[in-house]
């Protein structure tokens, strides 16, 4: 079966992989609505921009609402940040570290708390001196690293207060935000996701306190910053297998809570497009509904794509393009025949788009568990949906898979 790796129209979708990854490519419109009762002031601050990180100035509104609970149908616990942990040896850090680091995990594993949070600390201070030759590549990773690892014990003890303030420490190290008119610092890949992560973990935390402006100063970020990463990953071209390497975060020997994995950020997104009907005196809009079914359709393809650590899970991926695709033509049905399809943000294009790519993608799917009729008919309606929404390459890419089936 071959893979796809060609660009559709302006209309924000593209392949990537396997499947097409969709894209985002008007954000702000759809957030300048409430997500729970009286907090339409939080999300109409929530903008895009070209730079690499939100500036952390936004005045506070309100809370967004809780994760898409209703569409989680993996078998894990999904927060606003995922938790997993990954180890190596500690050769990877200068010799300053590796005692008190060693000593601190074997501590934590022990049950000894307050011993491990002994060595975390002393560990995390002689990081903070280190130049960064010392520690190698990924110098704000690795610091940051050993405090998030030294907040986590202290979580564990109860002490979120301290974890709270070291978490903050922790956050200003990554986003490195200068004094204007500096320009910003541009952070890698991992650099952004672990900014995401932090400040959904400090706005947590600063719900427990009750302190309103910090928590949703730090969502604001966290949102936009999702949105952003989403949008940019869809528009980028697929990374070739060669580089996947050079581009991953570095392995680091202590047990993080990370918040590196794609589902929880995806699934954020969309409960922001899509807040649960309980949450919000106001309906998605059909723009919205399109753009959530996007994202879905992105959740199959994370779902569909097999990694170094984890096998392909075509059951999942189909779970998720089926959802998407019924909250597209749920949307599309509801669009008034007289709707004006030359506007900029056209509910029609947009939804007759993203609709083409989650049938093919289902062929795509069914082709894969070698159900070829159900493949057969699914690159039929795509080709059909991408005639209806003027997506050249995506019929041909229909009529190409409907050659490649009938001749297996």
């Amino acid at each position: 079966m071959s893979s796809l790796a060609i660009r559709a129209p302006s209309k924000g979708l593209k392949a990537a992989g396997l499947v097409y990854s969709t894209s985002i490519t008007r954000t702000t419109s759809c957030l300048n609505r409430s997500v729970l009762p009286n907090h339409s002031q939080l999300l109409s601050r929530i903008t895009l921009g070209s730079r690499p990180y939100s500036t952390f100035q936004e005045e506070s509104g309100s809370r967004v609402s809780t994760i898409f609970t209703g569409l989680i149908l993996i078998g894990i616990g999904v927060t606003s940040y995922g938790l997993y942990e990954f180890y190596s040896t500690f050769t990877t850090w200068p010799k300053e570290l590796r005692g008190d680091l060693r000593s601190a995990v074997k501590a934590e594993y022990q049950g000894e708390l307050k011993i491990s949070e002994a060595y975390f600390r002393r560990a995390w201070e002689k990081a903070q001196g280190l130049p960064p030759e010392k520690l190698g590549g990924e110098h704000h990773l690795k610091v940051s690293g050993i405090g998030i690892a030294l907040a986590a014990v202290l979580e564990k003890q109860k002490n979120l207060h301290g974890a709270y303030e070291i978490y903050a420490r922790a956050f200003a190290d990554i986003i490195r935000a200068p004094l204007p008119p500096a320009p910003a610092p541009i952070l890698s890949g991992p650099e952004r996701m672990r900014a995401v992560g932090l400040s959904m973990k400090l706005a947590e935390l600063a719900s427990r306190f009750g302190q309103k402006e910090d928590e949703e100063r730090y969502l604001v970020f966290g949102v936009e910053e999702v949105l952003r990463m989403v949008k940019e990953e869809s528009e980028s071209a697929p990374t070739p297998s060669s580089q996947i390497s050079e581009l991953q975060e570095p392995k680091q020997e202590l047990s993080l809570p990370t918040w590196d994995d794609k589902i929880p950020l995806y699934l954020q997104a969309i409960s922001i497009l899509l807040p649960p009907s309980k949450s919000t005196s106001r309906a998605p809009s059909i723009t919205d509904r399109c753009r959530g079914a996007m994202l879905m359709n992105n959740l199959a393809e994370i779902f569909a794509t097999p990694t170094s650590s984890k096998k392909a899970n075509l059951e999942q991926a189909t779970a998720w393009a089926k959802k998407g695709l019924a909250v597209a033509q749920k949307a599309r049905s509801e669009i008034k025949p007289n709707a004006d399809k030359k506007a900029p943000d056209d509910p029609t294009s947009i939804c007759e788009s993203v609709l083409a790519v989650l049938v093919y993608n289902l062929g795509m799917l069914s082709e894969k568990k070698d159900d070829i009729k159900g493949a057969q008919a699914f690159f039929k309606q795509a080709l059909q949906q991408s005639a209806n929404a003027g997506f050249e390459e995506g019929r041909v890419e229909a009529e190409k898979a409907l050659a490649r089936t009938s001749s297996t």
